[in-house]
């Protein structure tokens, strides 16, 4: 069961609204329909005279400059609505219902405010007149700009030029992950890069540490590299620009500032373009203009601005953006609605098991590459050649590596709930019932089943839509809170980041808020804004915002953060803890978690920005929109409804049955079956048609809404239905002309202290900041020879046995090597790996020679199926460093050949000896020679493993253990068959005593002059991993069940020789 923790309602909310009352809705589309001879013809005229208003017409102009087009050429004409061509009425009447009916905010269909609690609801809004609008050059529009003054020469040489942040190398080569190709990347094109290194471009770049003028730099090179013609230079210098080496101060950060006021304002200061110069000072003025126009009354100011943008930089798409307040602070909720988000939060946290299946993969193949101590720069990391490339489902760029299908893994919390649910679904539906609701009862039980042992995120938001008669009726408490069906986010405030520069100054204060409780809540973390320039400039419409956090990860573009408050991302490395990744900072020796203060899908973004922000999420527990499970996908899904929150309003999924999608489908037999599951299903009347975050209110008795219906359907063969909750009348948003459907976006944050689980204080020294790549990594043939085997299976023991100790033999006493080891793993697929060290590299001929021949001979007789050479990369943070890795592999070494002499002897001399028993000698025998006594032996594992498990296993063999114990401690002078036993095994540990004595004296000097790179547990503790690796194979439920037996039997002696002293002491 989940630890309970609450989250609180911040004390603002953002109210969002479209520009048109509901009231129109059923102007052109009546609900007494059935009075009207033509109703599709009365509707079609009722939307094009509703579209001849001026504020629906400027609102059409800004969303769809063509449709703005069609529409004044049939006025020109005079044409009448039978005659106008069907896209343009579809078009017409679904911008026309989403400006009556859909509040997220699009150009001038929606507006937004900020609203605050009090004691007394106030739900009435100014009039349209007094809306404000926000218009600004489209992103795309100003990188394309931005390309155009880096191509004019005399602009690029009077420019400030640096580095691009997130330049990497690969031997001789530099690369970049991503570029940015001024917004207008092409799908399927490279969007990665990389040049030749070489003395002029690492000139450039160390010059450039410190950036400068583009004219000095070509100065200097010419004075540097003497010889070398200017023209030769400046050519490269505007290559390495072009491909995004090189980066000018033109490119806008999308964090803190205005990107066209940051181009204009500094082209303003540049000698010899006054005509650019005056063109973006008339559009900066003509834009200030348009602004200050009510809706309605900007059209010609604003086709003067598309004639403008679109001379200067033409575009296909529209060139400016635009947004929408409603200028009013007035808006106020009862307080008793912020309970009711508080309590939607719990629940929908606590119904959440949000699983990303790409990254589990990603840990488990981090783990399996590199081991649970090694952190790697993440630019290599996700780069494809040098480390693992990207998770899979990355797709910029794609990852070249095989992908594989990923399936699902539930938890069994997740299983049970899903259960629960259709228990109470079924029920519903075979009861005729619409709606299911939760019950103390069933919130208890979903609470039980719900088994994550994250923490949860720190923030979060939440959409809801409001049903309420009136504000009277709210004050009541009589009302429903519906659940949107875009939920939320996982942030609060990223809502309200692309419109911060038109809401009330207030909020700045309360954003800033958010941050000081995440670092409040984990006060030894690097909270860090991450922006980026995408590949699409379109996008970055949405990814305006302020940086409230205290630092900031810049990649492709410069930034206003301080320097001290900017982390390059050449100082992060990525690691592995507790089943998850984690991001460090090596200067700060910090966790850094990257966040996100914007609404854009990081999914769609670079995979750098994507891994960064997916890792940093790793960290906690991320709530989701209920999942029902397969029962989504049912016809029919009642509504999920839990006091006044609406959960999941009731939903149907239409599927036409046609497998075929390239045969044609009959218009009349699909609106046939589409009748037919209408009546059978009983779909109410008026419902939303959802599209993924588009949603469109239909009366489906109307024949243009039930038209749009089929046309939708005949195109995918599935579509969804979700019902409009309540009545038109319960939209409680008043204005002069009517109600106003509205959402409404609530903030939280946690509310409870958060149990700090791992640290995000790294107190051991790393390898992180490697010099020279892969100066710990052997290919084959160098230094080592590491090989895996493949067929053994069920038959590894007897290879070993058989075998292991002979071949190692034969190399040492040809000397050929110094020592070899093994360990046993699958990957999927069972093998054994072994490693050979040369003792000089002019032997690995010889040696691989040899290792031929054996192969032959194992294949021959049936152990093996292949071999596959392999490079070697040791796990030298987790053995505590370099000098200690060394060590390690003696270690190793030895104990390779202990095991194969202890599984000859259980397997071919003492076959009833069990394995649980030499597995339970042989840990303690490397504790006791690693630096443990007795008392520090039993803390230590007492401290890690669960002292209930195999209690009754230990119980029924507790004299022999005891037996075995005292015999190897020297403690009794019995000669049981237990202590004999513990006899007989002490010469085959004995032979690793050496190697681990010389490996404990050089880890406690380590550890003394602060140099271990790991703790001394965590050292000891995968030494001893990898011995019972050795010894019993990849079983860790056995692994599990020796450590805990070896912790039963160490508790077992301490205890029995204490009474035994206390009881000698009594007697004196």
């Amino acid at each position: 069961m989940m630890e309970r923790y609450s989250y609180k309602t911040l004390d603002f909310f953002m109210l969002r609204t479209p520009v048109l009352p509901l009231n129109e809705f059923f102007s052109c589309f009546p609900e007494q329909h059935s009075l009207i001879e033509n109703v599709a013809s009365y509707s079609l005229e009722s939307l094009m005279q509703l579209s001849r208003k001026p504020e629906i017409r400027e609102a059409i102009l800004v969303a769809s400059p063509s449709l703005y087009r069609s529409l004044s050429k049939i006025d020109e004409l005079k044409s009448k609505p039978n005659v106008i061509e069907a896209q343009v009425v579809s078009s017409v009447m679904k911008y026309v219902i989403r400006m009556m009916s859909r509040p997220t905010p699009f150009g001038l269909f929606s507006g937004i405010t900020v609203g605050r609690f009090s004691a007394k609801s106030q739900l009435d809004i100014k009039e349209l007149s007094h809306y404000r609008k926000r218009a600004r050059p489209d992103m795309g529009w100003i990188l394309k700009l931005i390309e155009q003054l880096e191509n004019d020469p005399l602009i690029l040489e009077q420019l400030t030029i640096y580095p691009n942040a997130l330049i990497y190398k690969q031997g001789n080569r530099a690369k970049l992950p991503y570029l940015t190709r001024y917004g207008k990347m092409k799908s399927g094109a490279n969007d990665s890069i990389s040049v030749k290194a070489t003395i002029v471009f690492d000139w450039i770049m160390n010059y450039l540490s410190t950036p400068q003028k583009f004219s000095k730099v070509l100065n200097q090179m010419e004075l540097e590299f003497p010889g070398t013609d200017r023209e030769i230079i400046n050519n490269y210098l505007q290559q390495l620009i072009k491909e995004e080496f090189l980066i000018t101060e033109l490119r806008p950060s999308t964090v803190d500032k205005d990107p066209f006021h940051h181009v204009f304002s500094l082209v303003d200061g540049l000698q010899g373009v006054y005509d650019i110069g005056k063109k973006l000072y008339e559009i900066h003025e003509t834009i200030m203009f348009y602004n200050e126009t009510p809706v309605g009354k900007g059209i010609e100011t604003f086709e003067q601005l598309s004639r403008m943008t679109n001379d200067l930089i033409p575009m296909e798409t529209p060139t400016m953006q635009v947004d929408l307040s409603l200028a009013d602070q007035s808006i106020r909720l009862n307080e008793h609605i912020r309970k009711e988000v508080e309590e939607a939060a719990y629940i929908l946290n606590m119904l959440s098991h949000y699983t990303e299946e790409h990254l589990k993969k990603y840990v488990e193949d981090f783990l399996e590459k590199y081991g649970d101590h090694k952190e790697i720069p993440v630019l290599e990391l996700i780069d494809d050649e040098l480390g693992l490339g990207a998770p899979e489902t990355y797709r910029y760029p794609e990852n070249r590596k095989n992908s594989y299908a990923l399936k699902r893994r539930d938890s069994q919390g997740k299983i049970k709930q899903e259960q629960l649910f259709m228990e109470l679904l079924v029920s519903a539906i075979h009861k005729g019932q619409h709606t299911v609701e939760l019950d103390e009862n069933v919130i208890q039980q979903l609470e039980e089943f719900n088994d994550t042992q994250l923490p949860p995120l720190p923030s979060m938001e939440l959409y809801f839509s409001l049903h309420t008669m009136d504000q009277n009726s709210l004050d009541h408490g009589e009302y429903k809170l519906v659940l949107a069906p875009n939920p939320g986010s996982n942030g609060a405030g990223k809502t309200f980041g692309r419109f911060l520069d038109i809401l009330e100054p207030n909020l700045q204060k309360d954003l800033t808020l958010i941050s000081k409780k995440e670092k409040d809540l984990y006060p030894d973390v690097m909270w860090a804004e991450t922006s980026f320039l995408p590949t699409s400039g379109k996008s970055a419409n949405v990814m305006l915002t302020k940086n409230y956090r205290d630092h900031e990860i810049s990649l492709s573009h410069g930034s206003i953060t301080p320097n001290e408050q900017i982390i390059a991302i050449s100082d992060l490395v990525v690691g592995a803890k507790e089943g998850r990744l984690y991001i460090r900072s090596v200067s700060q020796n910090k966790e850094v978690i990257p966040m996100a203060g914007h609404m854009f899908n990081y999914h769609h973004a670079p995979n750098i920005y994507r891994f960064l922000i997916e890792v940093g999420l790793m960290r906690f527990d991320q709530w989701s929109a209920p999942d029902f499970g397969y029962l989504m996908h049912a016809p029919f899904m009642p509504r999920i409804q839990y006091k006044k929150i609406v959960l999941s309003p009731a939903k149907w999924n239409l599927r036409y049955p046609n497998s075929n999608l390239k045969e044609s489908i009959n218009a009349d037999k699909l609106k046939n079956w589409v009748l037919i599951f209408l009546r059978e299903w009983n779909v109410p009347r008026y419902v939303y048609l959802i599209d993924s975050d588009n949603r469109i209110l239909l009366d489906l008795d109307h024949p243009l809404h039930l038209n749009e219906l089929l046309k939708n359907l005949k195109t995918t063969r599935h579509i969804n239905l979700i019902e409009h909750v309540s009545g038109f009348e319960n939209s409680p948003i008043h204005r002069s002309d009517g109600c106003l459907a509205a959402e409404i976006v609530f903030p939280l944050t946690i509310d409870d202290a958060i149990p700090k689980g791992s640290s995000s204080v790294f107190p051991f020294k790393t390898l992180s900041d490697r010099g020279v790549l892969g100066k710990d990594i052997y290919l084959p043939g160098n230094e080592w020879f590491y090989a895996k085997l493949y067929g053994l299976d069920s038959r590894q023991n007897e290879f070993l046995a058989l075998y292991w100790e002979e071949c190692v033999n034969t190399a040492k006493d040809t000397g050929l090597i110094e020592h070899a080891y093994f360990i046993r793993y699958a990957d999927p697929d069972p093998h054994v790996r072994v490693r050979f060290k040369f003792k000089s590299n002019d032997k690995s001929q010889l040696f691989a020679q040899l290792f031929q021949k054996w192969s032959d001979e194992w294949f021959k007789d049936g152990y093996i199926t292949k071999f596959t050479l392999e490079t070697y990369e040791p796990e030298i943070e987790r053995y505590g460093g370099i000098e200690l890795m060394k060590l390690a592999e003696s270690l190793f070494s030895e104990d390779s050949y202990v095991v194969a002499g202890l599984i000859r002897l259980n397997r071919f001399e003492r076959r009833e000896l069990e394995i649980e028993q030499i597995g339970v000698l042989s840990v303690i025998h490397l504790l006791t020679h690693l630096g443990y006594n007795k008392s520090e032996c039993f803390e230590t594992l007492n401290e890690k493993f669960d002292v209930k498990d195999y209690l009754q296993d230990f119980r029924k063999i507790r004299s022999t253990y005891m037996d075995m114990l005292n015999a190897f401690f020297g403690l009794n002078t019995s000669q049981t068959s237990s202590g004999s036993f513990s006899q007989e095994l002490l010469p085959f540990f004995e032979s690793r005593a050496n190697s681990s004595l010389t490996y404990y004296q050089k880890l406690e000097q380590h550890r003394s002059e602060v140099l271990l790179t790991n703790s001394k547990d965590d050292i000891v503790f995968s030494i001893i991993h990898m011995h019972l690796n050795r010894l019993i194979g990849t079983d860790r439920k056995l692994e599990q069940k020796i450590m805990i037996l070896t912790r039963h039997a160490m508790n077992s002696l301490i205890q029995y020789h204490k009474r035994k002293r206390t009881e000698n002491l009594s007697r004196i």
